[in-house]
């Protein structure tokens, strides 16, 4: 093998520290005339937002890391997207849909890389979480992509705890004193749980894929938020009777409906939670049954991975009483774990909604 030359290695490594440099000046300017700007001015904050949430999502690990310390830096840019924020339920005064989107996504992003990097804070962003369940709970027409958004912004804070150093939720307006059940699952109380499940089992039925994944994605890390307060809490939201019917409509498209992966996670919640009264052990035969006769090499991905989950998790809750099913399921486990260990995003990851981008795994997964 022919080893590269010395001038050409010190060549290819100042190139890059170049675009390293170009990058983060890059990342500083936008942020500074963001920080100029008001929610109204969309013409110039559209391009930059969606510049900003491209700098965490599409570049290095490390590149990433330290745009989200440039960017948490800019007090004027988290006061921006504070004021932004709480435009989404404005009756007046509201910028379009599109730059609410990038708001929230931003916001989301900007939570995890703080969390997840342990960021130092110059800003908090205050949100007042009654309205974001309620404007789940009574979306907007004709705004999946919101909903997607704010579900995203959501799940970031479940994820947390609600232990956020940057995005404080504050409560709406005068609260009544909160039920003894209550006070384990601080800052949300049982109605509003129950209310935010029937929000997404709402969302859910609209069947709009990118949506479906964001709801699926914020129920899953709402029931690990109750499960870890209350495992009895978090059991009866997912036996929910409503929630069996939810998933036979989703289910209603013909015999290989399940095999796309947002439906595959959620009947894995079903059988994580033994919801038997949402997903009978017969129920879950069938559809092992089925993906065992279905053409694997047809899936994306992302779906053999929710496939694989779906089958270690029936797996390990002991469903397979049948000797014949066990085998089956090794036999389908061995010739998809190659694939999905091995499976790689998509390559368009990063797509343009509306004029809005979005990167798919940061809703997804």
């Amino acid at each position: 093998m022919r080893k590269s030359s010395p001038v050409k290695v010190v060549s290819a490594l100042l190139l890059e520290e170049f675009r390293d440099w170009i990058f983060f000046l890059l990342v500083v300017a936008v942020s500074k005339l963001c920080g100029k700007c008001s929610p109204t001015d969309t013409d110039i904050l559209q391009p930059s937002f969606n510049f900003l949430y491209w700098s965490l999502h599409q570049t290095t690990l490390g590149s990433q890391k330290r745009a989200a310390a440039v960017l948490l830096s800019s007090t004027a840019l988290i006061e921006l997207l504070e004021k932004t924020l709480a435009l989404t339920w404005a009756e007046e005064g509201s910028p379009r849909t599109e730059l609410l989107c990038s708001a929230w996504l931003l916001t989301a992003s900007f939570s995890a890389q703080q969390h997840d990097g342990n960021l130092q804070v110059h800003q908090t962003l205050s949100v007042e979480l009654d309205q974001v369940l309620k404007a789940l709970s009574f979306p907007k027409k004709k705004a999946a992509l919101l909903s997607a958004a704010i579900l995203r912004f959501l799940r970031t804070a479940l994820q947390q705890s609600f232990s956020s150093a940057l995005v404080t939720l504050l409560p709406s307006g005068a609260q009544p004193p909160p039920a003894p059940e209550d006070t384990v699952l601080a800052p949300l109380g049982t109605s509003q749980v129950l209310s935010l499940v029937i929000g997404l089992q709402n969302l859910l039925v609209q069947k709009d894929p990118l949506l479906s994944h964001a709801c699926v994605g914020c129920l899953e890390a709402l029931l690990d938020y109750l499960h870890a307060r209350s495992p009895d809490i978090a059991l009866h939201v997912a036996s929910q009777p409503w929630n069996r019917f939810l998933l036979f409509t989703l289910l209603d498209a013909g015999e290989t409906s399940f095999l796309r992966a947002e439906l595959l996670r959620l009947m894995t919640l079903f059988v994580r939670f033994r919801s038997s009264s949402i997903l009978s052990r017969e129920e879950v035969g069938h559809v092992l049954q089925g993906a065992a006769l279905a053409d694997l090499s047809t899936l994306s991905s992302t779906t053999l991975q929710a496939l694989r989950g779906f089958f270690l998790q029936v797996q390990s809750m002991g469903l397979l009483a049948d000797h014949r099913m066990a085998q089956t399921l090794q036999a389908s486990l061995e010739g998809l774990s190659p694939r999905a260990s091995t499976a790689q995003p998509p390559l368009q990851d990063m797509i343009c909604l509306g004029g809005v981008a979005v990167s798919l795994s940061h809703i997804r997964d």
